[in-house]
């Protein structure tokens, strides 16, 4: 299961935070399929990445079948993905 709570991800940008995704919330269950439509900008890229944690989250809850559910910095997604390869 993928879980994500409130996720949100902001670039700074010339001294300014520009954000890439509102908080969403989001839960995929083990074995569901699902996809992303919206506009252009909507952030439908930012949180793909934030999922395969090619990206990390200016903050959020996250949890999922392998772990217990934690609070995410940019620092402890970084080390969560280089622990789970």
């Amino acid at each position: 299961m993928i879980e994500f709570q409130q996720v949100h991800k902001t670039y700074r940008v010339a001294g300014r935070d520009i954000p890439a995704l509102h908080p969403t919330s989001l839960r995929v269950e083990d074995g569901q399929v699902f996809g992303l439509i919206g506009h252009s900008g909507a952030g439908k890229s930012t949180l793909l990445r934030l999922i395969n944690r090619l990206e990390a989250p200016a903050a959020a809850r996250s949890s999922s079948t392998a772990k217990t559910s934690r609070r995410l910095t940019p620092t402890t997604c970084a080390a969560s993905a280089s622990r789970s390869g």
